[in-house]
């Protein structure tokens, strides 16, 4: 059964890759949704849709750092499915 998460990632993620990295893995992992910046720059918001199997590998993937960008925490929260049917970057205005 299909389950929604928002995904909060913060760390040093500016210009660094992550929204591009993160949705070449979601949609590796067959899971839908969209990634875009936060309020604050150094924060990532991701709306991830797939079943249980996906997105626990899904969050393990978001809490690892590389040498492009460092992740100091991440958070989620279950929300509604709004039945995406493929994975996005919303770019901010």
């Amino acid at each position: 059964m299909k389950q929604a998460l928002n995904i909060f990632v913060r760390g040093t993620l500016w210009k660094r890759g992550f929204r591009f990295y993160s949705m070449q893995k979601a949609v590796e992992l067959g899971i839908a949704g969209t990634v875009q910046y936060g309020d604050n720059k150094n924060e990532i918001i991701i709306h991830a849709e797939g079943v249980a199997s996906q997105l626990e590998v899904f969050l393990n993937w978001c809490n690892l750092g590389s040498p492009s960008y460092k992740i100091t925490n991440v958070e989620n929260i279950t929300v509604e499915l709004k039945y995406y049917n493929s994975f996005n970057i919303i770019e901010k205005e």
